[in-house]
């Protein structure tokens, strides 16, 4: 296996904090109702998503048609979670992750209430 890149970037993305989770309506069945969940300490997140060409400096098989600069897909937890050992990281937990997509406020979307499709990575349209 090859060596993991130097100097991945990261950003500090919160203090220990005390971030809603769940969904407050019935989008996804299984992810409500709103609680609270408590971070203990501060944590810290990539900048940037993880690109084909990065993984597959890892694992050199994934979806090699891929475009290098496009965002790794099709990968699974077991997958990230091997990859993150690698980069001598972690993944984060669900509190951190929800923390981190929906800041201090609950947003619905990292960027505020409201679906935005220009924001979002839609079948390659973004």
């Amino acid at each position: 296996m090859p060596e993991p890149p130097a100097g991945t970037e990261e950003v500090d993305v919160a203090p220990a904090s005390e971030p809603a989770a769940g969904e407050p309506d019935d989008r996804v069945q299984d992810e409500g109702p709103v609680h609270r969940v408590t971070i203990t300490r501060a944590f810290h997140l990539g900048e940037k998503e993880v690109t084909a060409g990065e993984f597959r400096r890892f694992r050199s098989d994934h979806r090699p048609r891929d475009p290098d600069d496009w965002a790794a897909v099709g990968v699974s937890w077991f997958d990230a979670n091997k990859y993150c050992r690698w980069l001598g990281k972690r993944l984060p937990t669900e509190a951190e992750f929800e923390r981190a997509v929906r800041s201090t406020d609950g947003r619905a979307y990292p960027w505020g209430p409201r679906f935005d499709n220009k924001r979002a990575n839609m079948r390659g349209e973004v």
